[in-house]
């Protein structure tokens, strides 16, 4: 299966809000470099969530989109499988839903970093 670039592009720029979402997560919930990775260890669901979702049966698979790494690899799957109107909720999902969340991570890191 391939797609043209113009999805591609899309969904590799409905990513980008993961990046400071995965560095928060160690951030918000780590003391020190043991605990940091012991976070990061323990934070893969977050990957292999999504990848999870598509063993489950269909009517289930959107259960998985709690975790806000879900949604791209569910636009990548929309783009390829269709509609195209799931395709752009999962991007636009796939660009708020981290955003949001790595807002109140950043809160809480904030609390944290001024309390200590």
């Amino acid at each position: 299966m391939s797609l043209g670039p113009g999805p591609l592009v899309v969904i590799a720029l409905a990513t980008l809000p993961i990046v400071p979402l995965t560095a928060l997560v160690v951030g918000a919930f780590a003391g020190n470099q043991v605990e940091a990775f012991a976070v990061a260890k323990g934070s893969g669901f977050l990957f292999t969530g999504p990848v999870a979702a598509f063993f489950i049966p269909r009517q289930w698979d959107l259960l998985v989109g709690v975790l806000p790494t879900y949604w791209p690899v569910k636009a990548y799957f929309a783009a390829i499988e269709g509609p195209a109107g799931l395709f752009w909720v999962a991007v636009a999902l796939s660009l708020s839903y981290p955003s949001v969340c790595a807002v109140f991570l950043y809160r809480l890191f904030r609390r944290r970093a001024m309390a200590g």
